[in-house]
């Protein structure tokens, strides 16, 4: 993702750009830099590739929302906030 600063109201460091999947791995034991503390949730299971995203990191989650069909979007095809349950906490 090439990011780009944005704006949104009440958030600091948000940042906009389109996501672009290349592959990835997950491993539950660190494998890959990543460690799985608990099961997901299946939050974020919207979230989908070549699509403009906006991202920020607000009370410790990091946050993402999507122009998914149906959203606001503001006059370049961003998202106007985020969703409340999409996040990813530490």
């Amino acid at each position: 993702m090439n990011v780009a600063q944005a704006t949104r109201a009440g958030r600091d460091n948000v940042i906009k750009g389109v996501v672009t999947s290349v592959g990835s791995t997950t491993s539950a034991d660190g494998g890959s830099g990543v460690t799985l503390t608990a099961t997901p949730d299946g939050r974020m299971t919207g979230a989908t590739a070549n699509t403009k995203s906006i991202g920020n990191v607000h009370n410790a989650r990091l946050q993402f929302a999507g122009a998914d069909a149906g959203e606001p979007v503001d006059a370049e095809g961003y998202p106007t906030d985020f969703e409340a349950a999409n996040y990813f906490v530490r």
